[in-house]
């Protein structure tokens, strides 16, 4: 992959962070199977990293994300869209497209799977302590979740099988994402990248 500093198109960022989200609404049982291994965190990653302006970088994934999440609920196939805490989800995506930003000055190999790891990592400290913070329950007990350290620990461990599928689909998405912009940009070279 190009090691230049990132300068891509806009319109073809968007128009491929837009067409997962309509994969995502055509096949909204996919997530259900698969619990966790999906694409959301690599549409985070991949516009946070691509898009120059900030604001844009962090809002148009998270918005693609909330608008397929509105249309599948429209739809009927997810009837609880508005459940406790769901701003937090967002917040969560934002936050990773904000880590991918920091780290993604350059598209390498190596920075993606940084990236991937990283914004994962943020994604599950971020959610399990929120999870925690408001009452969340212990699975094997379904109990509340004590309100100490050992808690907050117990929240994190229960949620590592769920964050594992997410790391896994975070990276072999994010993958298919850059390597499709970089076949792209190979064949347009308008779209190179260009330093800063």
């Amino acid at each position: 992959m190009n090691t230049e500093k990132l300068q891509p198109n806009l319109y073809l960022i968007a128009s491929m962070i837009v067409a997962l989200a309509v994969i995502r609404v055509l096949f909204p049982n996919m997530e259900a199977a698969t619990s966790g291994f999906t694409f959301l965190g690599a549409i985070a990653l991949f516009g946070g990293a691509l898009f120059q302006n900030r604001f844009v970088a962090y809002i148009v994934p998270v918005a693609v994300i909330f608008l397929s999440d509105l249309a599948i609920n429209k739809l009927g196939y997810k009837s609880d869209f508005f459940y406790s805490g769901w701003q937090y989800t967002y917040i969560a995506f934002i936050l990773m497209a904000i880590v991918a930003r920091l780290i993604m000055k350059k598209v390498t190999v190596s920075k993606i799977i940084v990236a991937g790891i990283a914004t994962t990592l943020v994604h599950w400290i971020f959610l399990e302590v929120v999870y925690w913070a408001f009452g969340g329950i212990d699975v094997t007990t379904q109990k509340p979740l004590s309100a100490d350290f050992a808690g907050l620990v117990q929240s994190h461990i229960q949620a590592l099988p769920y964050e594992w599928k997410t790391l896994v689909g975070t990276l072999l998405y994010s993958f298919v994402l850059f390597g499709v912009y970089e076949i792209i940009r190979l064949k347009k070279p308008k779209l190179a990248y260009a330093q800063k």
